[in-house]
């Protein structure tokens, strides 16, 4: 009898929809961990569990895991895991969202400036510090695990490519209803999709910041509302990620949804 078992794995690209999969897949009843961050599974100490760390053999046994517990969704958002072992497995679904780079970028700038994360008040700044979630050739530093210090080469485009090609669903998010495409390919209802925009301000994180003693959290977003990055700004973009923008083209060339 065929096993009718299914986990969905999913790589969370930061800023590139991932929130909005996740509570989409909640929604739907996939099963996280009991003590997950945004799907990314913990331990009971609410520690993220190093999935990124895991032998083949010890990520096999963590899907015996999920299966045996009743997980049936995964996210894995700060680093990347051997998904040639889980491509191997059939009972894993992997899928992933890809953001045009540059906005991307910018929405990752804003998310992180209204909320303290970092006080660098142009895209200029934010580019010349080189955060995880902001440092340039993003994608393919996660997917190479390779640090800000080191340099690319195309061989790290390469092994990016080879790495997504392992996935079943790729969703580029300027394509047309490809979230939407990718929600449906999982069974998952649409009328039951959620849109979770966490760049945005609300009344509800002005309170919060408030009563935490960050008042001056509280103005941010008023003086400085969100804008698209100038044509200087984004050609200087482009040529520090370049490979990136090969990535995304590839991904959208390769998609199916």
């Amino acid at each position: 009898m065929k096993n009718s078992y299914r986990l969905v794995w999913f790589q969370h690209f930061h800023k590139a929809a991932g929130s909005s999969v996740v509570a989409t897949a909640l929604a739907n009843q996939e099963t996280a961990f009991p003590a997950h961050q945004n799907g990314n599974p913990c331990d009971k100490q609410g520690e993220l569990i190093p999935l990124d760390t895991y032998s083949s053999q010890e990520l096999t046994s963590f899907v015996d895991r999920c299966e045996n517990e009743g997980i049936t969704f995964v996210a894995c958002e700060w680093d990347i895991v051997d998904y040639d072992t889980l491509k191997s497995d059939p009972r894993v679904v992997l899928i992933t969202c890809i953001r045009d780079p540059l906005k991307r970028f910018v929405s990752e700038f804003y998310y992180s400036f209204y909320r303290g994360l970092h006080d660098h008040e142009n895209f200029e700044l934010h580019l010349a510090n080189q955060l995880k979630t902001s440092q340039n050739e993003y994608y393919c530093r996660i997917l190479s695990r390779k640090q800000r210090v080191e340099a690319l080469e195309e061989a790290d485009l390469a092994r990016s490519k080879k790495i997504l090609s392992n996935f079943d669903f790729i969703s580029v998010l300027e394509k047309e209803n490809s979230l939407n495409a990718l929600y449906t390919a999982l069974g998952w209802h649409l009328e039951k999709a959620r849109h979770i925009n966490k760049t945005g301000f609300n009344r509800k994180r002005a309170f919060r910041f408030f009563f935490k003693g960050k008042r001056h959290l509280t103005k941010r977003h008023r003086t400085h509302p969100q804008v698209a990055p100038d044509k200087v700004f984004s050609d200087r973009f482009e040529e520090h990620n370049s490979l990136d923008r090969q990535l995304y083209q590839w991904a959208w060339q390769t998609s199916q949804l």
